[in-house]
C-alpha cells in the first residue's frame, strides 16, 4: 500500500482529481505534494497545467520552467512551458521549448513541426500573416526563401534595347551593364531590326541577373511580343519593402491597377512589323505610347520574379497630371469598345483607377432572386438594404420561398408584398434544398435584361452598387458580376472573387484574400480594385438573362456547392469573362443556414467540377499570381507556405 504521506501518494490523487476535473481538489493535493518534496517535477507541471486552466499563467509558466529544470526528460513540461511563451509572443522562448519537447517525445512527430512553425516566429519577430505580407516577413523570404535569379551568362538574347535620356540608343549586356551604341536620333527609328527594347521608369532599377530570368520566358512556346515581371520598392534604407506579385494578363486587373510602368520589354521586330515608332522619353508620353501599342494585341508573356525595384519614394504627381493619365486610359478603353464613362484616379492607391461603366438608356430592368427558408430577420435586413441603397434601378424581386413553416416568416412576406406590391413576387417551394433549382425557379419566365441571385443573408452598404454591377454585366465581354462581401463587425474580406487551382484537396476553389482586411494592401490592394477572376460566388451574382439561358441555368446537379463556379465555368467556355465590381460592398453573414465545414455534399461537389472541368480546375493562372502559394488565400509567395499563423 503506498503511504498516505508521501509525495508519490498526493501526485496520484491529485491527478485522479484532475480526470474527474475537480481542479480546486487537484490544487491542494499538489500543495500538499510539493510540500513534502519541491524537487517533485511532474508535479510542478501538473501544477501548471491547473494554473493555465484557471487562467493564472504567470503562475503556471513558473510551475513549468521549474518542472523542466527539475524533470527535463518528462517532456510534456517544455511543450506546456513552449505554448505559454506563444501566448505571450515571445517566439525565441516558445521555440526553444518546443525543440526540447520535440526532443524528448520524438514519438509526436506534430511537436517537430510546432517547433518549427514558432522558429518561423521567432525570425519574424512575431509578425504573423493574417493581416496580409508584412514587412519582416517580407524581408525573412527576401533573405532566406526567395529563389536565386540565374547566374548571368552568354545571352540567349543577342542585342538588348533601352531608350535613355537624351535620345540615346544603350545596349544593355546581361549583367545588366551598357554601352552607348549611338548618339542622336538616327534617320532610322529603329537601330536595330530585331532585339528586344527595355523600358524602365526613371525610378526602376534592374536587378543583377534579371536578363537571365527574362530569357527564360522565352524558353518554351510561341515568343512573345512582351514580357513583364514582378517587383517590389527600396525604402530610404535600401531595404526591400512592398512586393507586386503580379497575375498573368487580366485585361480589367491591368486596367484598375496597370503594371507595365515600372519595366516592360518589347520586341523590336514585332515593334517594326506594327509600324511603331520608338516611344517618347517623357512620362505621359510613354504612358500613351504604351497603351496605343497594347490595342495591337501582342503577345503577351509574364516572368513570376521579381526582377525589378522601384527605388525611392513614390513617385509624385500632381492632381492634374493624374487626371491626365486617367484619360489618357479613358479613351484607351473607349478605343477597345467599351462604354467607359469615367476614369478617376484612385483614392486608395497612386498610379491606381476607378473606372465606371455607363448605364444606357432606358435603364436596364433587373429581377433579384433570392431563396429563403424560415430566416424571416435575415430576409427583412436584405430586403430593407435593397430598398436603401438603390438610386436609378428599381428592381423587381423573386423570393423563393423553401418549405418555411413559421408564422414570422408568413408575416414578413405579407408585409413586404403590401411594402412593395407587383415588385415583389413570392414562388412557394417544397422537397430538399437544392439551390441551383431555387434559382433556376426564380429565374424562370424571367424578362428582364438582367438577373441578380442574392443570398437572405446579404446586405448592401452603400448606395449605387445595383447600378454599378448593372453597368458592368450589360458589357458584351463579361459573363458574371461579383461583389465585394465582408464579414459582419469588422471581420474582414468574405468574397472579393473565386480562384481556382487551390488544394488540399487539389482543385478547389477558394475566395482570393479571404479573411484579410478590408484595407489590406496585398498585391497593392487589388481587392479594392476592378478586377477579373474564373468564377464569382453565387451568394451576390448578376449576368445578362441571354447568357443565364444560354447555359441551361445553374446544373441542378449541384445542389449546394460548386453551382456558381460550374455556372461561370460554362459560360467562359462561350468567351466570356468574369469581374468583382469593387463599389458594390455588403455584408455576408456567411452561412448562417448551414455547417459548411460538415457539409455532406461537398466532396461529391469538388469531384463533379473536376469530373466536368478538369482543365480550369488544375491552375489558378492567370488570375492568381503564379509567384504566390496555392494553399493560402492571404497573398504570400509560395516558399512561405510552412509559415502558418496562430
Amino acid at each position: 500500500m503506498s503511504n498516505p504521506q508521501s509525495a508519490d501518494h498526493c501526485f496520484r490523487v491529485a491527478r485522479a482529481c484532475l480526470e474527474r476535473q475537480q481542479s480546486a481538489e487537484a490544487a491542494q493535493w499538489l500543495d500538499r505534494c510539493l510540500k513534502l518534496d519541491p524537487r517533485h517535477g511532474a508535479a510542478w507541471h501538473l501544477l501548471g497545467t491547473v494554473q493555465s486552466a484557471s487562467g493564472q499563467e504567470e503562475a503556471a509558466l513558473s510551475s513549468q520552467l521549474r518542472s523542466c529544470e527539475l524533470h527535463p526528460q518528462l517532456g510534456w513540461n517544455w511543450f506546456a512551458a513552449g505554448e505559454l511563451f506563444e501566448r505571450r509572443g515571445e517566439w525565441p522562448k516558445a521555440h526553444h521549448h518546443l525543440r526540447q519537447a520535440a526532443r524528448w517525445l520524438a514519438a509526436e512527430g506534430w511537436i517537430a513541426q510546432r517547433a518549427s512553425l514558432a522558429g518561423e516566429r521567432a525570425l519574424l519577430s512575431g509578425e504573423s500573416l493574417e493581416d496580409g505580407l508584412g514587412p519582416r516577413a517580407y524581408s525573412y523570404w527576401c533573405r532566406h526563401l526567395e529563389p536565386s535569379l540565374p547566374r548571368p551568362h552568354q545571352p540567349l538574347i543577342h542585342s538588348w534595347w533601352g531608350r535613355g535620356a537624351g535620345d540615346r540608343w544603350l545596349r544593355l549586356s546581361n549583367d545588366g551593364s551598357c554601352a552607348v551604341v549611338s548618339e542622336g536620333i538616327a534617320a532610322e527609328p529603329w537601330p536595330a531590326p530585331e532585339g528586344w527594347l527595355l523600358l524602365q521608369a526613371p525610378d526602376s532599377l534592374l536587378r543583377g541577373g534579371a536578363l537571365s530570368a527574362l530569357e527564360k520566358g522565352l524558353d518554351s512556346g510561341d515568343k512573345p511580343d512582351l514580357l513583364y515581371c514582378d517587383e517590389d520598392r527600396l525604402d530610404e534604407q535600401c531595404r526591400r519593402s512592398d512586393p507586386w506579385f503580379k497575375p498573368d494578363w487580366v485585361a480589367e486587373s491591368f486596367w484598375s491597377t496597370p503594371w507595365l510602368e515600372a519595366s516592360s520589354v518589347w520586341r523590336i521586330g514585332w515593334l517594326r512589323e506594327q509600324g511603331v515608332q520608338p516611344p517618347p522619353v517623357e512620362a505621359e508620353g510613354r504612358w500613351q505610347w504604351l497603351l496605343q501599342v497594347l490595342e495591337r494585341n501582342p503577345r503577351i508573356r509574364h516572368v513570376p520574379r521579381i526582377l525589378v525595384h522601384r527605388s525611392g519614394r513614390i513617385p509624385v504627381r500632381t492632381e492634374a497630371e493624374d487626371q491626365r493619365r486617367a484619360d489618357v486610359l479613358l479613351h484607351h478603353l473607349l478605343r477597345q469598345g467599351e462604354r467607359v464613362q469615367a476614369v478617376r484616379p484612385s483614392a486608395h492607391r497612386p498610379g491606381g483607377f476607378e473606372l465606371a461603366w455607363h448605364l444606357p438608356e432606358p435603364l436596364p430592368r433587373v429581377r433579384v432572386v433570392i431563396p429563403s427558408r424560415d430566416r424571416p430577420a435575415l430576409l427583412e435586413d436584405c430586403l430593407n438594404s435593397l430598398e436603401a441603397t438603390r438610386r436609378a434601378i428599381v428592381p423587381e424581386i423573386v423570393v423563393i420561398d423553401h418549405a418555411s413553416v413559421e408564422a414570422a416568416t408568413a408575416e414578413t412576406l405579407r408585409r413586404w408584398i403590401r411594402r412593395l406590391g407587383s415588385r415583389l413576387q413570392v414562388v412557394r417551394d417544397e422537397g430538399a434544398f437544392n439551390w441551383s433549382r431555387l434559382s433556376n425557379l426564380g429565374a424562370d419566365r424571367a424578362d428582364t435584361e438582367l438577373l441578380l441571385f442574392l443570398n437572405d443573408d446579404v446586405m448592401a452598404l452603400d448606395p449605387g452598387w445595383l447600378e454599378a454591377m448593372a453597368a458592368q454585366a450589360l458589357r458584351p465581354a463579361i459573363g458574371c458580376v461579383g461583389a465585394v462581401l465582408l464579414y459582419p463587425d469588422g471581420g474582414g474580406l468574405q468574397h472579393a472573387g473565386m480562384v481556382l487551382g487551390f488544394g488540399p484537396p487539389p482543385g478547389t476553389p477558394e475566395h482570393a484574400y479571404r479573411g484579410l482586411p478590408e484595407c489590406h494592401g496585398v498585391h497593392r490592394g487589388r481587392s479594392r480594385f476592378l478586377t477579373g477572376w474564373p468564377a464569382v460566388t453565387g451568394a451576390c451574382l448578376m449576368v445578362r438573362r441571354e447568357s443565364f439561358l444560354a447555359v441551361g441555368g445553374f446544373d441542378e446537379a449541384l445542389p449546394v456547392e460548386g453551382n456558381d463556379v460550374a455556372f461561370c465555368l460554362a459560360l467562359t467556355e462561350r468567351g466570356l469573362r468574369h469581374v468583382v465590381e469593387p463599389s458594390a460592398r455588403l455584408v455576408h453573414l456567411e452561412c448562417q443556414s448551414r455547417d459548411p465545414l460538415n457539409s455532406p455534399t461537398k466532396a461529391a461537389a469538388l469531384q463533379w467540377l473536376r469530373s466536368h472541368h478538369p482543365g480550369p480546375l488544375e491552375t489558378a493562372r492567370p488570375w492568381w499570381p503564379a509567384a504566390c502559394s496555392t494553399l493560402f488565400t492571404d497573398g504570400r509567395p509560395q516558399e512561405l507556405d510552412n509559415f502558418v499563423p496562430n
